[in-house]
Order: C-alpha cells, then structure tokens, then sequence
C-alpha cells in the first residue's frame, strides 16, 4: 500500500519504504538496505511523511508500536532521514524529543513552565513542511507539539502555539501559561498511588497534527483545537499566532481537528490554504462541530481572513490540486469538483 505521496521537481516519492520515480520512469529505493531508514526501534520503522524542496529531502520516520498497546497502538517516533543533495544520501537525525531537563520554553518575552515531552510514543512525525528557500523545517509531532529545525534536524525547538483560552498570541506580550501537548504522563499520584494519577493542565491546540508554509512564508499549524496562523510583528523574531475555530458566531471551520493542510496554486495571487477538518476531541466543542474542508481564500480589505467550508458533514483525509480541478479523498470515495469546491461530484 501507499501511505504517503510527495512530488518536488518532477521527481514522486512514495512510502511506507521510500522510493522515487524520476520523470524518465526510472524508480530508486533510498531505504533498501540502508541503515538511515532502519533505526534501532521495537518495530520496523516506515516514512510516516515526506517533504522536499530543491535539495532538501526531509522523510518523517515512525511505526505503530503494538508492543506498547496491541488494541490502539501508539504513532511513534523513530526519527527523520535527511538529504541536503536532492536524495541522493541520506543522514539520520533523533526524534524531536526533549530532555528531561527541558522545563522551560521561552517565547517572545516570556518563559513558560513547560512540560517535556521524553517519549518517541505518541510524537511520531505526521507532517513536515519546508520554508521557502528550506532553511527551517517544521515537523507536527503530535503530542509532542510543533517543532522547529533550522540546521536540517540535528536539533529542534518547540513552536509555541496559543493555549485553548486564546486566539491570539503576541511574542510582545507577558504570558505565564503552562505549555503541554501531552496529557497522558501523570505527574503525581495522589498518596503515592499509581491509581489516582494527578494530570497536568495541557491545552489540545498543543497537539500538532499538520503544518504547511505557504509561498509568502507563513505557517499554518493543524491541530486538535483549531488552524493557527503565524504573523510577523515588528520587534520580535518569534511569530505571532492567531487562532480560528468553530467558533458559533463567526466560525471559520467546520470542525475544529485540522489533520491535513495543502495549499492550492492561485494564478496572480496568493496560494489558498485549504484544511481538513474532523470533530475534535473537545468535550465542550464536539456537539457543534461537523467534519468537512475550510479554505481559506485571503484576506479582505480590512485584513480579516476569508473562509469558506465545503464538503461539510464527509469525512476527508487527504487533497490534491490539478489545474482547476480539486480532488479530496474521503471515507466514501473520491470527490472530485472543477468549481473551486462549490460543487462535487
């Protein structure tokens, strides 16, 4: 089975074991017996994602780990392969995990109490997502959060998305949030007894699971709580975020479980954004949430964002561009529409 697609100068490169077809047909398999792709972990590990732009190849690593929980087992991290030569080598680069010792994250002006994330279970790689000119790579680590590689993954920093209680984030203001995407690991136990484990507060806009950098630099981070939209300010080297969601008045999309991003090529204009959305896991926004696809169409004149939902109430799980046609992949079939979404067939 194909699991995951990714086509850069004419050159489509598939998983679950990596291998490229170049336009002449000719078809190479980086991962055969290369060790790069065959890490030291409990199962065999396969490319859960890939991106690449111009030299850069980035392949995200991860496997379920049915050792750890037959029924559900977890999506776990097993590191990346990356190639600064267009595929032609490959290095191995560590999971984005955090040391113990990781108890701070610094944002803007602010030092937030940070819980760290220190297991692969739960953090593999969903998504990358390459900067124009693939100088930083972004990886959606799940409950490891949003992370951040500038020197082609040797090391990673967290990206520090707004808390469930905001929509808007500025590096210029004071903050004193505590930054979790993971509410799994106990803190304490009340009495010392593993049966009344104490959870940390966490926030579901913490858990990374999609990211995309458009033509113009922004990034679009997917997660179980909304799209979250970095903005420059004067002042500051750290992005400030805005938030949209389901929100009853005023809502930007259809379910607040952004799973997937692609951006779709506009010519004489910016590229649209469009995202599948799902029903979060929100207890308090799951009842008025409705699975479908949000596009984002640009700005208006004032600068607010301009949304529309299609597909409302269809499962989707992936989307693809050809000429004016757009494809979504769905729990029922392939949607195809040739109207900008308006209609589908």
């Amino acid at each position: 089975d194909v699991f995951v697609l990714d086509a850069e100068d004419g050159i489509l490169r598939a998983g679950p074991l990596l291998i490229e077809i170049a336009p002449d047909g000719t078809v190479r398999v980086p991962s055969r017996d290369n060790p790069v792709f065959d890490p030291p972990t409990a199962l065999d590990a396969r490319a859960y994602t890939i991106e690449a732009q111009g030299d850069v190849v980035a392949v995200g690593l991860g496997f379920k780990d049915t050792t750890a929980d037959s029924d559900n087992p977890p999506d776990t991290a097993a590191g990346y392969a990356i190639s600064t030569d267009g595929g032609r080598s490959y290095t191995y680069r560590f999971a984005a995990l955090d040391q113990s010792r990781d108890s701070t994250v610094t944002y803007g002006i602010s030092t937030l109490p940070a819980f760290p994330a220190t297991i692969s279970q739960g953090a593999a790689p969903l998504d990358l997502a390459l900067s124009p000119g693939a100088d930083t790579l972004y990886s959606a680590t799940l409950y490891a959060g949003l992370r951040r590689s500038t020197d082609d993954g040797a090391t990673w920093e967290r990206v520090v998305l707004p808390p469930d209680s905001l929509f808007v984030l500025d590096p210029r203001e004071p903050y004193d949030f505590f930054y979790n995407p993971d509410v799994r690991q106990p803190i304490a136990f009340v009495d010392g007894n593993p049966d009344f484990p104490v959870f940390a507060e966490y926030s579901e806009n913490f858990v990374s699971l999609s990211v995309l950098v458009d033509e113009a630099g922004t990034v679009w981070a997917g997660t179980n709580a909304g799209l979250n939209r970095s903005v420059r300010v004067p002042g500051a080297t750290d992005f400030a975020w805005l938030r949209y969601t389901d929100a009853p008045i005023g809502g930007a999309l259809p379910g607040n479980q952004v799973i997937a991003l692609e951006a779709r090529p506009i010519a004489g204009g910016r590229d649209e954004v469009w995202a599948v959305c799902r029903v979060s896991p929100s207890p308090f926004t799951a009842a008025e949430e409705e699975p479908g696809i949000a596009v984002w169409r640009g700005d208006d004149a004032d600068g607010r964002a301009i949304f529309e939902t299609v597909l409302v109430g269809v499962v989707a799980s992936d989307l693809a561009f050809d000429d004016a046609r757009v494809y979504a992949a769905t729990s029922d079939g392939l949607h195809v529409s040739e109207d900008d979404g308006k209609t589908w067939r």
